[in-house]
């Protein structure tokens, strides 16, 4: 739950932060942002929620499936590496 996100948005707050922005991977792979941001907006009411950090380059699409290839590579072989086998 958002438990941990709020006990480390907490400390945030001794510093008189004025905005929170969730990062682009949140927005782009987080099935729970809308339930984080809601907590977050309840338990600091002074404190603007923003999902999202910058201007996207990529669509969230796009984003999701070079994600997917990082973590989904085939297994090579030393002779794969060596002779740049894709």
């Amino acid at each position: 739950g958002p438990e941990k996100l709020l006990q480390r948005v907490r400390a945030l707050t001794e510093f008189r932060i004025d905005a929170i922005h969730l990062t682009y991977c949140v927005k782009a792979l987080c099935p729970f942002r809308e339930k984080y941001k809601q907590a977050l907006e309840e338990a600091f009411p002074k404190i603007r929620v923003v999902i999202g950090t910058h201007k996207e380059r990529i669509s969230a699409d796009e984003f999701r499936e070079r994600v997917k290839k990082l973590f989904c590579q085939p297994k090579k072989t030393m002779i794969d590496l060596i002779l740049d086998k894709d």
